[in-house]
């Protein structure tokens, strides 16, 4: 049928739960098998191969793997629709005559059409105070109004993104990309959602060695969590047991069939198994850089200087310590950002704006104006922000914890001043590790 969703699983002769191996060794075999070279007098081998390298092509990229598999629920859902339709017996007044409405019939269209027409308007205020909300990195807030405005009307694509943000930024993967290929099922024009989801499948699979992680279930439906204050809309089963299901599109049929060359595919498989090994050089340079640094002051970090009055509290610091605590802040941020110990900077610290809701809130400067009097003081502010808005994430807590054991570190190296690197350090540390971070994302693989 025209314009359906073609099954490249069944072209390859594989199940839906197939891995990338079994993926890739089918078209191997395939490929040998219907190659025009090994074929001379089939006149279909040329179009068989070419169908065996485009299933290939799809089903071996976690992105538009997901796609394809959300165009094939779709298409069922529509086939099971048309099947009970034609089940349904024709109760009218006669073979091929629709009855006319009662009075009484027709009566309630316009009450319900008013309705859509309320909860849509209701749908899209939510999703404005989502985005707000998210801007502000209230991210418990704003998840929240995201389900809200889901409960209203489940086709609001810019709810399904706000969510998928904030899981992104809380560090859950797997409901990020679920709650972006959502969202592209319903505007699958939207380019910042294909950027996020493609960026997040490279980093998923960067993570994992060049392996392939499958992407969410579009058939699992996403359940926003139940509310007391929440009544049943229309389109819910029940109070806070919404449960959404995968829009009813075609699908983003320009988005999964972008070209992609089985060479350029190929290459990329290969440069995945190359980085494993770069990223374990990087991570022994880099770590052990700033041993050998801390080494240093351990054993030739001078004397004391007179000391500024001014500045009691670090009057022991001479030019080594002081050259030292930014060396390994830099090292140590910039190691841990290109061997993907962390996520990017900008990810974590500098919050991209929500649906185009505006400017990201400043919570990096936050965080350097705090470090700058005190990096314990920028920790317990940010842990407390961050925890009370469902935001504390893995990278943030790794970089904090690396900073603080590099300063215990230098404080026990150091010895005209223990106590004094011990306090103070860490505001040099962090520093410079903030900047390390930026430089090593610059280095990170494309899209990770």
């Amino acid at each position: 049928m025209a314009g359906e969703a073609k099954n490249y699983y069944e072209v390859l002769g594989v199940t839906e739960t197939a891995t990338i191996e079994e993926i890739k060794k089918r078209y191997r075999s395939l490929a040998r098998q219907h190659h025009p070279d090994v074929n001379p007098n089939d006149p279909n081998a040329a179009r068989k191969f070419t169908d065996v390298a485009e299933a290939y092509r799809i089903l071996s990229d976690a992105t538009t793997r997901g796609v394809h598999d959300f165009e094939l629920k779709s298409l069922r859902d529509r086939q099971e629709a048309a099947r009970r339709r034609a089940a349904t017996p024709n109760t009218g007044a006669g073979a091929g005559v629709r009855p006319n409405p009662t009075p009484q019939a027709a009566g309630p269209a316009a009450p319900s059409r008013a309705s859509n027409s309320n909860a849509g308007s209701e749908s899209a205020r939510l999703v404005a105070q989502a985005q707000a909300a998210f801007v502000r990195h209230r991210l418990a807030e704003a998840r929240t109004l995201a389900e809200q405005a889901l409960r209203l009307n489940r086709r609001n694509a810019q709810a399904y993104e706000i969510l998928g943000d904030v899981f992104r930024l809380q560090n859950r993967a797997d409901d990020a990309m679920n709650m972006y290929s959502m969202s592209l099922q319903i505007n699958p024009r939207n380019p910042t959602v294909m950027e996020r989801l493609e960026r997040m499948a490279r980093a998923s699979t960067a993570r994992h060695g060049g392996s392939y992680t499958p992407p969410p279930r579009p058939s699992a439906p996403y359940t926003p969590r139940p509310t007391s204050s929440s009544s049943p809309a229309a389109g819910s089963s029940s109070a806070g047991g919404y449960r959404p299901t995968p829009p009813s599109s075609s699908g983003p049929a320009s988005y999964a069939s972008r070209p992609m060359a089985t060479s350029a595919a190929a290459f990329s498989d290969a440069a995945e198994r190359r980085r494993p090994l770069g990223l374990l050089l990087w991570g022994v340079a880099g770590y052990g850089a700033v041993f050998l640094a801390i080494l240093y002051v351990l054993l030739y970090h001078g004397e004391a200087p007179p000391g500024i009055p001014t500045l009691t509290w670090i009057s022991s610091w001479n030019l080594t310590i002081v050259g030292t605590m930014v060396l390994c802040g830099l090292v140590l941020g910039s190691t841990m950002s290109g061997t993907l110990a962390i996520r990017r900077i900008e990810d974590e610290l500098i919050l991209p704006s929500a649906s185009g809701g505006g400017p990201a809130a400043p919570l990096g400067a936050v965080l350097i104006v705090f470090s700058v009097l005190s990096f314990y003081a920028a920790a317990l502010v940010y842990l407390l922000i961050q925890y009370f808005q469902e935001a504390v994430t893995p990278s943030v807590l790794r970089a904090f914890g690396a900073v603080f054991a590099v300063v215990c570190l230098l404080s026990f190296a150091y010895e005209p001043g223990h106590m004094q690197v011990f306090w103070f350090g860490g505001n040099v540390v962090f520093l410079s590790y903030l900047v390390g971070w930026a430089i090593g994302d610059l280095f990170r693989p494309y899209g990770v």
